[in-house]
């Protein structure tokens, strides 16, 4: 997955595609947020340029179920011309929610969500949902894995794709430290029996910036799901590439997925 921070980016990504050769070309995840101010033509160009996936990111699952787009940074009718070059390129469209909100509310209710979710996919013209589970201030812990093993267990069995198809469910978790109550986590709730797909986001402050971006470490996280049964076929990395300044590393990202 690729998430870019500002249309320039997104304008590297996508000459960088069309450089890759075909045999050698991988299925392509981009997520963009609000900060991206993508126009319709940006979204045309990743998919002419061979990106499969996009990710709307960013948004909020709202205690009462509903999707949030902050700021309302994407209208109905840029979604709906975001997924006519989707058809057209033969790619698909998935809206990022940070579910947090719904799931600390102790009187949420599942089949709201699966109400208002199902109303936002077929407004937006989306094909799934992904639930954003990396960040640490809102990243679930013990029961609350149950909550999200929920909601993407009825994205996938309950919900329908703009297009008719059963909706998909994804996750994108923290590649934290193997200390960390994360793997723990994982281990019990096995949150992969009820997804699609799944991301791990190697950029965390629990483990050295050199050790998290190597290929030890990435086979460490990879024999550790394996330990715990995951289907690594369904099992993706995402690597952040910062910016580096005068000023030091800085948070405006290239974050290659």
């Amino acid at each position: 997955m690729v998430m870019c921070r500002g249309s320039p980016f997104m304008h590297l990504l996508s000459v960088a595609l069309l450089w890759i050769p075909t045999a050698e070309a991988v299925p392509v995840t981009v997520a963009v947020t609000a900060i991206d101010e993508l126009n319709a033509s940006g979204y045309r160009d990743l998919f002419e340029a061979g990106v499969d996936h996009v990710i709307l990111a960013g948004n909020w699952l709202g205690a009462d179920g509903s999707i949030i787009f902050p700021r309302e940074w994407m209208t109905i009718p840029l979604a709906e011309e975001i997924h006519n070059y989707a058809v057209k390129y033969n790619g698909s469209v998935s809206l990022g929610v940070v579910p947090q909100p719904f799931i600390v509310n102790s009187s949420r209710s599942l089949s709201d969500f699966a109400a208002k979710a199902q109303a936002t996919i077929k407004d937006y013209n989306a094909d799934g949902l992904l639930f954003e589970l990396w960040v640490k201030a809102v990243m679930p812990s013990g029961d609350q894995w149950k909550v999200v093993n929920n909601l993407t267990n009825i994205t996938r069995t309950k919900l329908k794709s703009n297009r008719g198809y059963p909706a998909t469910a994804s996750i994108m978790f923290g590649g934290e430290s193997l200390s960390s109550s994360l793997w723990e986590d994982l281990k019990l709730h096995q949150p992969w029996n009820y997804t699609d797909r799944d991301y791990c986001l190697l950029d965390t402050d629990s483990v050295d910036y050199k050790t998290q971006i190597s290929g030890d470490w990435a086979d460490r996280i990879t024999a550790r799901l394996l330990n715990y049964s995951a289907n690594i076929s369904h099992f993706s990395f995402t690597v952040s590439l910062q910016i580096f300044t005068a000023r030091g590393r800085g948070p405006l990202a290239v974050v290659l997925r």
